[in-house]
């Protein structure tokens, strides 16, 4: 039975983060007959416009789109106009470990970003850390050695929850018959 192709689009800042998503891509997709992982990498769309116009193309076809660490200006205005189009039309969008902008687009399910805050997202929002911690956190960035520590964490983080949302997503999504051929 062949399977109608279902597009997962991660868009991240460079190849480092993308590796371990391209690894499990083979077994995702024997798992999940009809699954494309699609992977962009934002520092190579800044210098290429054809890979940023494939990223593009990918977005407007995207079933479930996924940013993580996209935070330069640059990368966030060559595709955040793109993004925000496809919102709606997509199944699921996750911004993990990105820009403002781009997290408050995440939409799964019963979770939008967008969404006026009430009940328990009122009181997340309400734990936000101080001013005094992200002056911290960019005290790091002067520290070379620290600044590389902090980056392989936030990048283990971020492919951690990444591989763990896209396959809990897919699971989810493959035993609500999303791979059917009525789909």
């Amino acid at each position: 039975m062949k399977h109608k192709p279902y597009n997962v689009v991660l868009l991240t800042l460079d190849r480092h983060a993308a590796g371990p998503a391209a690894r499990i891509a083979p077994n995702l997709a024997a798992s999940f007959p009809g699954l494309q992982l699609k992977i962009h990498a934002a520092v190579e769309w800044a210098k290429d416009e054809t890979a940023l116009q494939a990223a593009k193309d990918d977005i407007a076809t995207a079933h479930l789109i996924v940013t993580s660490v996209i935070f330069l200006e640059e990368h966030i205005k060559a595709i955040l106009s793109d993004l925000k189009a496809r919102r709606e039309k997509c199944d699921a969008f996750a911004g993990i470990i990105a820009d403002q902008e781009i997290v408050q687009l995440t939409r799964m399910g019963d979770l939008d970003m967008m969404r006026p805050t009430t009940g328990a997202m009122a009181l997340l929002k309400k734990l936000k850390p101080a001013k005094k911690s992200w002056k911290m956190l960019k005290r790091l960035q002067k520290l070379p050695s620290q600044k590389q520590w902090a980056k392989m964490i936030l990048l283990r983080i971020s492919v951690r929850l990444l591989v763990s949302g896209l396959a809990l997503f897919c699971k989810t999504n493959h035993n609500s018959n999303l791979y059917t051929k009525e789909r």
